[in-house]
């Protein structure tokens, strides 16, 4: 396949990872001002399915295609220093998406369910604010990798 081929479609999954970051984070707003818990469920079970197909899905192939572009491109994981480090950014946030960010959001969704159900759920505020915690290191990460991606260099 060209390696145009394999940019192209490592782009557009790096968008998709992109978007899914965000849009969690443009719920995580809209959930602190609403006090309707069917409005929450349904902005954190969004969020659940958002994080699981899309954050986990475009994450996962994100990897596979980015070292096949970075093959295509000529890059050596035993000589390139960038390759090792985009490659380490890229294991740690598939580690901190499975440990910490879909835990995080299944978590603050049966919280969110329970408080419909019930009227009340004692520990929504802290599942909310480790699903906002995770989310905003996927934040942080997200950054190091746009800077990754702008910022080549070649051992």
């Amino acid at each position: 396949m060209p390696t145009g081929v394999w940019k192209f479609l490592h782009v557009l999954l790096s968008m998709s990872f992109a978007a899914s970051v965000i849009g969690a984070h443009l719920n995580a707003m809209l959930l602190r001002r609403t006090t309707d818990w069917n409005r929450r469920v349904a902005l954190l079970e969004a969020n659940h399915r958002n994080t699981l197909v899309f954050g986990l899905g475009s994450l996962l192939l994100l990897g596979v295609l980015g070292n096949l572009s970075a093959i295509a491109l000529g890059y050596r994981m035993s000589s390139d220093t960038w390759l090792r480090a985009v490659n380490g950014l890229w294991l740690v946030t598939l580690a901190l998406q499975l440990a910490l960010e879909i835990p995080a959001a299944a978590r603050a969704l049966a919280e969110a369910r329970r408080g419909a159900d019930a009227g009340a759920a004692p520990d929504y505020a802290r599942a909310l604010a480790r699903w906002r915690m995770s989310n905003g290191v996927l934040l942080l990460v997200l950054v190091a990798f746009v800077a990754l991606m702008v910022f080549r260099w070649k051992s």
